[in-house]
């Protein structure tokens, strides 16, 4: 016999006396929380899973960034292949994200200093219902109508990365690696 739905059991219920539909009533709410059991269960599972993956990301990051490169530098190699053929090499790393409030100051410098092109400038505008002919026109007409609009500027994280670590390259004096923040870092690379 197939199992029947919560639905099937009111249905059922409906259609025969009032203590089949209290005992309808009364298996449909011990299948709801059997359900709901389970819900709890499977969420407690994720949030195990999720502390897990959190504390094996920690241990690679650990293991790729600092003990590895530690131990790497202490014998003198940046390089080596282990016997199993795993090509071990540490490499210097950057990340670079500017921080919101910094983006203004941050922006002014790249302009000031002749870097402005890595700077994506978007426009946006807001239009009501039945302005498509308007949408077609350049900012500077946007101005003349009365309408509100901002622009934003943004610079793509490998494009930030790569700004960054040409000026420390160059040994920009001028650079200001907290206003971009830079956070420098070497890495093991594992093939």
């Amino acid at each position: 016999m197939a199992k029947k739905s919560a639905v099937d059991l009111f249905e059922d219920g409906a259609k025969s006396s009032s203590v089949t539909n209290d005992k309808a009533l009364k298996d449909a709410m011990k299948k709801i929380a059997a359900l709901v059991d389970e819900v709890e269960l499977a969420n407690e599972r994720v949030r195990q899973a999720e502390g897990m993956l959190k504390d094996a990301s920690k241990i690679r990051e650990r293991l790729l960034r600092q003990d590895i490169p530690d131990f790497m530098e202490e014998c003198g190699l940046s390089k080596i292949e282990t016997e199993e053929g795993r090509k071990v090499e540490v490499k210097e790393e950057l990340k670079a994200s500017i921080k919101k409030d910094n983006q203004e100051e941050a922006y002014a410098w790249l302009r000031d200093n002749d870097y402005g092109d890595i700077i994506k400038d978007e426009v946006i505008v807001k239009f009501g219902a039945g302005d498509e002919k308007l949408k077609k026109k350049l900012v500077k007409t946007l101005m003349e109508h009365g309408y509100t609009f901002e622009t934003r500027g943004s610079i793509h994280w490998q494009t930030l990365r790569a700004f960054c670590k040409e000026q420390i390259e160059l040994g920009n004096d001028l650079f200001d690696l907290e206003l971009f923040g830079v956070f420098q870092y070497k890495e093991a690379k594992i093939k």
